[in-house]
């Protein structure tokens, strides 16, 4: 079974992904990855967006 993006995500970081990061990835909604300007604060997981 192929890796889930919250399973390489996880083996990456050594956390789960916020909402947000899984969408940026393009899990949830069936799109391809594309960089994107997002404003959100310190300390919520842009570095690994």
């Amino acid at each position: 079974m192929p890796a889930t993006f919250d399973d390489v995500f996880r083996n990456a970081t050594g956390n789960a992904p916020y909402a947000y990061q899984r969408r940026l990835a393009g899990d949830t909604a069936g799109r391809p990855c594309e960089s994107q300007l997002i404003n959100i604060p310190t300390g919520l997981g842009k570095t690994a967006a």
